[in-house]
């Protein structure tokens, strides 16, 4: 009686797209199974494996590639991080609006089955010059546009008071509302009312020429302008404004993978018009687009600088890309 054993197989063959697990021989034996696995940006539908029948192997599956394309441009905003050609699926981009734009969605954008979804959006959010009032007149020279939470200033004309603040802020494209200017036979009504301030005095109804009230920011604001207000022939004198400071935490900076440069802490207040220095993390280098990293207190934000992993090669994924 004669036995025959099952015909053993060859070297395994070349996947695209694929490598083996284990090490390769040149023979295996019959009911052999190997596993492959697709490389860095490529995926397969099927199991990734072959089995030795009869001397020959079989499974078939493909390794397809996975990756996005460059990410597409969102009108009125800027991609922090480095372009490259291909991003691996899960691979986030972070965009960022142009100054007098809002963003509308999600500032991050992930790689997800070789696309990317749910761009944001950057909406106008500037606002048209501010109205007249009567009367009365704006403060200085009128722009055509004007961006988010800028403030325009009036004056009354000689012989009226102002009634209500003395400016108007731009807020999501709309003025807050304006002031109005009334005939008080040289007498003010009561002081503009000032964001962020209190008046020390005890408040009247009107006030006689030459009165005045004296103003205090809250604290952390920095005062801008004279303290003391006075009535003079109808109208207040300028007011002055109290500029919110600015807090640079611990979560935008590691956003932005930064930290203070002089501090150790992970919060620092800032008065406005004050400079705080930053610089990269460990690690880290700045992206070509990023901003100063010597940023000035405005308005009660920073505009933060942005950096990037400096072992990350935008070149080759033949290693791992995934930070």
């Amino acid at each position: 009686m004669f036995f025959f054993s099952e015909k053993s197989c060859g070297v395994p063959p070349a996947i695209p797209n694929a490598s083996l697990e284990q090490d390769v021989k040149i023979q295996y034996d019959a009911g052999k199974t190997i596993n492959y696995t697709c490389n860095i940006g490529f995926a397969a539908k099927e199991p990734t494996s072959k089995i030795c029948k009869k001397g020959n192997w079989v499974g078939s599956f493909t390794c397809e590639d996975t990756t996005c394309p460059e990410p597409p441009t969102v009108e009125n905003a800027i991609i922090m991080e480095d372009r490259r050609e291909k991003y691996l699926p899960g691979q986030k981009i972070n965009y960022q609006c142009n100054d007098g734009f809002e963003l509308s969605g999600s500032a991050t954008v992930t790689c997800t089955e070789k696309k990317w979804l749910h761009l944001p959006r950057c909406e106008d959010v500037s606002c048209i010059s501010p109205p007249q009032i009567e009367n009365g007149r704006i403060n200085g020279l009128i722009k055509e546009r004007y961006l988010p939470l800028e403030k325009v200033s009036y004056r009354c004309h000689s012989g009226y008071s102002l009634i209500g603040r003395s400016y108007v802020t731009c807020v999501k494209k709309l003025w807050t509302e304006k002031p109005h200017c009334a005939d008080m036979k040289g007498k003010c009504g009561r002081p503009p009312l000032v964001d962020d301030a209190d008046v020390l005095q005890t408040l009247k109804s009107t006030y006689s020429s030459y009165e005045f009230v004296t103003y205090q920011c809250q604290n952390r604001y920095t005062m801008e302008g004279s303290p003391r207000v006075t009535c003079q022939n109808g109208h207040w004198s300028q007011a002055p404004t109290c500029r919110v400071p600015c807090t640079a935490s611990e979560e935008d900076m590691r956003k932005n993978n930064i930290i203070l440069k002089w501090k150790d802490s992970d919060k620092i207040y800032s008065e406005a018009g004050n400079t705080v220095e930053f610089q990269c993390k460990r690690g880290y280098h700045p992206h070509p687009n990023s901003r100063p990293f010597r940023v000035r207190c405005v308005d009660g934000k920073f505009q933060y600088p942005h950096c990037i992993d400096v072992s990350f090669d935008t070149r080759d994924c033949q290693n791992d890309c995934s930070r």
